[in-house]
């Protein structure tokens, strides 16, 4: 930008047209990454914005965008911009359009959301299955084991501005409770605070078994695994984002199935049972309400089966917008570099007729000289 203006004060705006393309090439390559907004100054430089207002290169000062753990859970990633000495995280939701955009919505919108409910499906599944398995016996009249390995739960986690170094556990007391929504664990110093964050209830309490009692409804209970914490903490609570990671057999002797209700071999009437888990409703509907209408405790509305239905027609639902919106946008950017082009581009038919044109030009002028010559000869020739 300030070689631009340099230029153009001491040669002219013909000497840096050359310039200014690169400029608009490379803004162009910028927003391909990340969405700008491109503000023109009085004297032809750009000024490029990111974000709700962000300076992204103001005159001839460019700040830097980096990745930066994000403070609420380190595990993820944000985009930050070095204005200065001072690094300024930008909230993903500020970061629309381009390469990064794209893979932040999809982190956001669909990444972290079948996780969590791949995660319920699975933690669900399991709990279940195992304990009708093991209510069972199997070929040599044992009784069941586990069938699948046990899935984990993601403890809550802290954030990097925690002061306090308690670690939390948190289980799941009643799958079919569970809302489709991450929560976020905050203490003042006098109270903890439960923040459902897919519609902000929140429940409060003194102490964390008061806290528990609180949040029965949500199917959690937390406890307290070491250190203390501080007024001001915070974590964030995920519980079964990754509890389908490690989703394994247990069970890899055939004659260890527990077929049988009784001690006898061949009865198969747990067979049944087990079977019949893919239908039962252990799930909740994806409500966040507690309560219905009449004030009577939410219940499990949903088979795994159904649930996975939703699960697997939401995601085909928001790819096949995302194709929609990738090919309306081609078009209109196709379109928008087409008007660019007609007004400041090279019409290479119209280059071509120019050329032609002053071929021809240039072709009569040479015989005219041509004939002026020979005249001239002429007239010399007459006078002597």
């Amino acid at each position: 930008m300030t070689q631009i203006g340099v230029v153009r004060s001491t040669s002219g705006d013909a000497s840096a047209n050359a310039l200014m393309d690169q400029r608009d090439q490379l803004a162009a390559e910028i927003n391909k990454l990340v969405g700008v907004s491109v503000v023109v100054q009085d004297d032809g430089n750009y000024n490029l914005y990111i974000g709700s207002g962000q300076a992204l290169v103001t005159g001839g000062h460019a700040n830097a965008l980096t990745a930066v753990a994000d403070p609420a859970d380190p595990t993820q990633y944000l985009v930050a911009l070095h204005i200065g000495p001072s690094e300024v995280a930008l909230d993903s939701r500020q970061i629309t359009g381009g390469k990064v955009g794209g893979l932040l919505a999809f982190r956001e919108d669909m990444l972290i959301p079948t996780q969590r409910q791949l995660g319920t499906l699975a933690y669900t599944l399991t709990q279940t299955f195992n304990a009708l398995h093991a209510a069972g016996f199997d070929l040599n009249g044992a009784a069941g084991g586990a069938f699948f390995a046990p899935a984990t739960l993601r403890d809550p986690v802290a954030n990097l501005n925690n002061s306090g170094n308690a670690a939390y556990a948190v289980a799941v007391t009643a799958p079919g409770l569970l809302a489709d929504s991450d929560y976020r664990l905050s203490y003042d110093g006098a109270n903890y605070t439960l923040i459902r964050l897919s519609d902000n209830t929140s429940f409060a309490a003194a102490d964390l078994a008061s806290l528990n009692t609180a949040i029965a409804g949500e199917g959690l209970s937390f406890s307290l695994n070491s250190g203390a914490i501080a007024a001001g903490d915070s974590y964030l609570v995920r519980p079964t984002q990754y509890a389908a990671h490690g989703l394994a057999l247990a069970v890899s002797d055939p004659a260890a199935i527990a077929a049988a209700l009784g001690a006898t071999p061949g009865d198969n009437q747990n067979a049944l049972r087990l079977a019949g888990v893919q239908t039962q409703k252990l799930l909740g509907n994806g409500s966040n309400s507690l309560q219905s209408a009449y004030g009577a405790p939410r219940r499990p509305s949903n088979s795994l089966q159904s649930a996975y239905d939703q699960l697997v027609s939401r995601n085909a639902t928001l790819a096949n917008g995302a194709d929609i919106n990738v090919t309306a946008y081609q078009t209109l950017t196709d379109q928008a570099t087409a008007a660019q082009q007609s007004f400041s581009g090279v019409n290479l038919d119209e280059e071509a007729a120019n050329l032609i044109q002053y071929q021809q030009a240039y072709q009569a002028a040479a015989r005219a000289m041509q004939i002026a010559a020979s005249l001239f000869d002429e007239i010399l020739a007459i006078g002597r």
